[in-house]
């Protein structure tokens, strides 16, 4: 990268942005990690240290975003994927304490199901966790 263009806040979200897509999660931390006093910087920061399950560099950069914003879109994702991270490693208790605050409440949920595969969530058959009285979602 050119050093004029080394320490400029949209170049790093797009080199970040591209990074990240390309799966060089580490790559695209770097970028963001420049500019840790803005909030999607913290954000993206946050989703790569998740997909290379980083969960310690995730907190602390999620400290980091509490601190500059208590609450709003980007502290609800970034709770989510802290939250979905933790619960891939089967620590279930630990995940609901990043889901259980998230500010939004009114918010429509959204599926992470990928556009090519149907989401189980939309079709009629939903499973049914025994001893619930509701089906549940599963994505």
């Amino acid at each position: 990268m050119n050093p004029i263009y080394a320490n400029m806040l949209k170049i790093d979200l797009l080199a970040g942005l591209l990074s990240y897509e390309k799966g060089a999660y580490l790559d695209a931390a770097v970028h963001f990690q420049k500019h840790s006093d803005n909030i999607p910087s913290l954000y993206y920061s946050i989703a790569c240290f998740c997909q290379i399950k980083d969960i310690a560099k995730a907190v602390s950069a999620y400290q980091n975003l509490l601190a500059k914003a208590k609450k709003g879109t980007w502290v609800d994702r970034a709770r989510i994927l802290i939250g979905e991270a933790i619960y891939q490693t089967r620590d279930y208790d630990l995940s609901m304490t990043f889901f259980g605050p998230v500010s939004r409440r009114d918010a429509r949920p959204t599926c992470a199901c990928s556009p090519s595969t149907a989401c189980p969530a939309s079709t009629s058959k939903r499973k049914t966790t025994p001893g619930a009285s509701s089906p549940s979602k599963i994505c």
